[in-house]
């Protein structure tokens, strides 16, 4: 492998090598040349001055054939493309040195053809070219030269370095946007023996004057977001991009700008049921700009007068996840998509939804505060349960703040030690005033409660002072003597 400014064959001005900077134009690959296998009749060549060059290319960069690539030869008005595994055929071509020229638009993402050494081609004696894109490593070298010593580290530790690379074109002209400002952001998640961190990430550059950008050092395997922006008309895209695994990833950018206000673009779509049937219903909505629809019996929907530029399509229909994804609208060609609702709605079990509503029931009546402040005792919906208690009396039996006083099936509660200890009541945030002594297990019900606090006279928080006295217990002035206990019902909580 090497490097050259070895240009795409005159006569074929369709084609450019594009590099990414000066003395990076075109990777240039050796072919390993063999002459080929089993017989060969002299009739196969139209004459003894021409031959045949057969041959396979292989995608390094994503693993399996480069299957439509155009394969040329130097001087010569001969080419081909590859079929679905990568194979070409020339015939009729004249004796004389060739270089072999790829082009392909892998390639043209990346800014870049290949081309092998000069070979001599011999008329009468056909030739077997075995070619292969370069390697992602190879790629990620030549687009990114001057990687930080961390991501070098990374590479030999064949560990995931990744590189986004992609132009920004006009959705009209498919010209070229340069000084286009390009933000990357993503999340990581960061495991450890402190408490687990989710971090965001932002990553900013520019097109330059060929519209092209490059993100080096990238962590390989997360999802990440792209938007653009015109600096000068403020014109903004964005879409949503999963590396994966993949060394090099290429991406291209539609970006309208305040000229093209007067345009706008055509989208149809289908949705579809996971069996392939058509799904009535669904509502199409293009991101950041406001336009939806809804699917017909057929599955059909159409949009009109989108603007144009590259912009994501968000489905949602009952029953299923919501499906994203990009298009690139142009006024000049009406875009289509298909979109196949495939992975049912994820339904939460209901012992997963009552501990979330719990969760927020408990911040939301402060019990999830004080009991982080360490004072007094408390317990939970599944410490509650885990008691299997058939009267809320015998909830409450702490022993190192209250006892019951009598049988096991009484709820004259007391604090400990003490015979003249009382026990204040809150429910719900508000005083529970006893008349009679079996009215507190007659009103609540183990399993109707959610959350329960204890308090010592000393520690009662002020949101709790100042109750009223039990009638016949005591006077108001022996308040400061009696243990508080604050009942939450999950009613209050917020479990349906």
């Amino acid at each position: 492998m090497r490097v050259t400014s070895l240009g795409p064959p005159r006569h074929i001005s369709r084609c450019q090598a594009i590099g990414w900077s000066v003395g990076v134009c075109v990777l240039a690959l050796t072919p390993q040349l063999a002459a080929p296998q089993g017989p060969w009749s002299e009739s196969t060549a139209n004459s003894p001055r021409t031959t045949t060059v057969v041959g396979v290319i292989g995608d390094s960069l994503h693993g399996g054939p480069l299957a439509g690539a155009v394969v040329m030869l130097d001087g010569s008005t001969r080419e081909a493309v590859t079929d679905s595994i990568g194979r070409f055929r020339i015939d009729n071509v004249q004796s004389g040195h060739y270089r072999v020229g790829i082009f392909h638009p892998i390639l043209d993402s990346l800014g870049t053809s290949l081309a092998s050494r000069p070979v001599q081609l011999t008329g009468g004696r056909p030739m077997l070219v075995s070619l292969a894109t370069p390697s992602g490593r190879t790629l990620r070298h030549a687009i990114c030269p001057t990687l930080h010593a961390t991501a070098r580290l990374a590479e030999r530790r064949d560990s995931g370095v990744a590189v986004l690379v992609g132009r920004v074109l006009d959705p009209e002209s498919e010209t070229p946007v340069p000084g286009a400002q390009l933000k990357l952001t993503w999340i990581e998640t960061l495991f450890g023996p402190q408490p687990t961190q989710i971090v965001p990430y932002e990553r900013a550059t520019e097109t330059d004057a060929t519209g092209e950008f490059r993100f080096c050092g990238l962590p390989a395997g997360l999802n990440f977001v792209l938007q653009a922006v015109d600096s000068a008309d403020h014109i903004s895209v964005e879409r949503e991009l999963g590396l994966q695994n993949r060394i090099i990833t290429m991406t291209t950018l539609h970006l309208a700008t305040a000229d093209d206000s007067t345009h706008a673009a055509s989208l149809t779509g289908e949705v579809e049921r996971p069996d392939g049937e058509p799904l009535a219903g669904a509502t199409a909505t293009v991101e950041g700009t406001g336009d939806s629809v809804t699917s017909d019996t057929t599955g059909t929907f159409v949009m009109r007068r989108v603007p144009t530029g590259t912009h994501m399509v968000v489905v949602h229909a009952m029953g299923f996840e919501p499906v994203t994804e990009p298009v690139e609208l142009s006024s000049h060609t009406p875009q289509h998509v298909t979109v196949a609702m495939t992975t049912p709605a994820y339904e939460l079990s209901p012992v997963v939804v009552e501990a979330q509503q719990l969760q927020a029931g408990y911040a939301r009546v402060g019990f999830s505060r004080r009991r982080q402040q360490g004072i007094g005792q408390f317990l939970t919906a599944d410490q509650i349960a885990a008691r299997h208690a058939d009267m809320f009396s015998q909830i409450v039996r702490v022993p190192t703040a209250i006892t019951a006083d009598g049988p096991a099936t009484g709820n004259n509660l007391r604090r400990s030690p003490g015979a003249d200890a009382c026990v204040e009541y809150v429910l719900n945030g508000q005083p529970f005033n006893r008349v009679a002594p079996n009215e507190v297990d007659a009103t609540v019900k183990p399993a109707e409660v959610g959350g329960v606090e204890i308090y010592a006279p000393l520690d009662v928080p002020p949101e709790f002072h100042g109750q009223p006295a039990p009638t016949g217990t005591r006077t108001a002035a022996s308040a400061a003597e009696c243990t508080t206990v604050v009942v939450w019902t999950k009613a209050e909580l917020g479990v349906r």
